[in-house]
């Protein structure tokens, strides 16, 4: 294939490199003339950007730059223009886009097998995949990027690829599958009054402008907006006007939904960043402040409601996350009925033990995080569970003390519902030296970080309490991207 200009990033591994260095070294190795490229080097990144006008042959380029020796922490990343810009997204959203529906289980559970194997545990434990009862349109909560497209447009949407990469453009989420419509035209009517008041986004590369990003959750009983702002060189009159305006263009508003019906704008609030980093914040590192409307709605879950805060947790697929929870009962559970107690570590909001309380004697919650722990508590007294407790507290320390006040002779299972990153080694020795915790349910949004934990609760050790492997279930919770939820029953041999 012939094309007249190529991209390419060069990416510097070693924070503590110079890659000015590297890439003279690149462009040298290439011998093209400084004429037919221009060069763009991303502050906060160690990435040189180019594009090289006049290339006859792509696919003779990229040996060349293959031939060149790097580092093995050093890459060289050269974009496919084969591909439409929406093309690109989906590929950096959506990955999985062009595969049909079972072709995708296929490949998620060669995933899980081969990451069980290399922690030693047969592949014969996986049991048949629960699939995502919706596959299209299933996010309840989406994080836009306000920034520029290709042609210099201001757009809402997703960037077309990794900021590491050189990738700082973003483009609209009109084809993207995951996304509901509501949210959509939420991203389309903000990018419509950006456009007009001539508000600027904010540049990473150039650390000037302003509106950063978008998020929109859409439940069941409305949705919540936050737009983040970099407020930088604004006068409070400006910057005032600006949120007002953002606000009042989608505040009690409806918007039509992919199944025909329309969910209104609740409550729309504003975080202020001066960072580079393009990410909301914590609350604690910068609030979330009301502009108008409500300050939460409430979502159902499995016959519960559930009250949500703009930076609340909640599986971003609440389909799969009922099939997810029926899951983590059934392991649970193993075909008994008797009093079992369910002792919910990492809790959050409480949504696990909420949901399946009806199955034990009693659910006992136990999170780091005292404002989640004070909304799993309201949660829990909104769907008018009465055998549930919270706790708050460090959960290695507090195992102890919650299973002393438990009944003797109940038995008690353990599910663990860690970060993404999962939980340190001291969580899993705590459950290993308890030994009326029979069984762990443990469920992983990304077994390949976390992993180690289930290899931690099931090598033999001095203490003699570990744990084997009877089960794992992969539940489909993300359709179209490579990630899922593996679900694991942990039985103390």
């Amino acid at each position: 294939m012939c094309s007249k200009e190529t991209k390419f990033s060069i990416i510097q591994g070693n924070k503590r490199g110079n890659i000015r260095r590297l890439s003279t070294r690149v462009l040298k190795a290439l011998n093209i003339p400084s004429a037919d490229y221009t060069e763009e080097i991303l502050s906060g990144a160690s990435t040189a950007r180019y594009t090289v006008r006049n290339v006859k042959s792509r696919e003779e380029f990229q040996e060349r730059l293959l031939k060149i020796k790097l580092n093995s922490r050093d890459r060289i990343v050269v974009e496919d223009d084969s591909l439409t810009p929406s093309e690109r997204l989906s590929n950096q959203v959506t990955p999985l886009w062009r595969m049909e529906y079972p072709r995708q289980i296929e490949e998620k559970e060669k995933d899980l097998k081969e990451h069980l194997c290399e922690i030693g545990v047969s592949p014969r434990v996986v049991s048949k995949p629960v699939l995502s009862p919706r596959t299209e349109h299933y996010r309840n909560k989406t994080d836009f990027a306000i920034g520029y497209s290709e042609d210099n447009k201001v757009t809402v949407g997703f960037t077309n690829g990794l900021y590491t990469e050189g990738i700082v453009s973003v483009h609209g989420a009109a084809d993207c599958v995951h996304i509901p419509a509501e949210a959509k035209q939420i991203a389309a009517e903000i990018e419509r009054h950006i456009a007009e008041k001539q508000i600027r986004p904010y540049n990473r590369k150039t650390n000037d402008g302003h509106l950063k990003l978008l998020l929109v959750r859409t439940h069941t009983e409305g949705i919540l907006c936050c737009v983040q702002i970099n407020p930088q060189g604004m006068a409070e009159g400006e910057l005032d006007e600006a949120e007002r305006g953002l606000c009042g263009c989608v505040l009690h508003k409806t918007f039509k939904t992919d199944d025909g019906g329309e969910r209104e704008v609740k409550g729309f609030f504003v975080q202020h960043s001066e960072r580079a980093f393009n990410g909301l914040l914590p609350a604690a590192t910068s609030p979330f402040r009301l502009l108008g409307g409500q300050e939460s709605v409430y979502e159902e879950l499995m016959g519960c409601r559930f009250r949500i805060k703009i930076d609340s947790f909640f599986q971003t697929n609440k389909y799969a996350t009922e099939k997810m929870y029926e899951t983590i009962r059934r392991l649970a559970l193993c075909g008994e009925q008797t009093g079992k107690v369910l002792l919910d570590l990492c809790c959050g909001t409480g949504t696990i033990g909420i949901t399946l309380a009806d199955s034990f004697a009693r659910v006992v919650g136990v999170d780091l995080c005292e404002s989640s722990i004070e909304m799993a508590r309201e949660n829990a007294a909104l769907a008018g569970k009465k055998n549930v407790s919270f706790h708050c507290g460090d959960v290695t320390e507090k195992i102890a003390g919650v299973l002393s006040g438990i009944e003797a002779g109940c038995e008690v299972v353990v599910v663990l519902d860690p970060p993404r990153q999962g939980v340190s080694r001291r969580v899993t020795r705590a459950i290993r030296e308890e030994p009326r915790i029979k069984q762990v349910v443990f469920a992983s949004c990304a077994l390949k970080q976390s992993k180690d934990n289930i290899e931690e609760l099931i090598t033999p050790g001095k203490d003699a309490g570990e744990f084997c492997v009877e089960e794992c279930t992969m539940v489909d919770m993300f359709p179209h991207t490579k990630h899922y939820e593996a679900v694991s029953l942990l039985r103390r041999k």
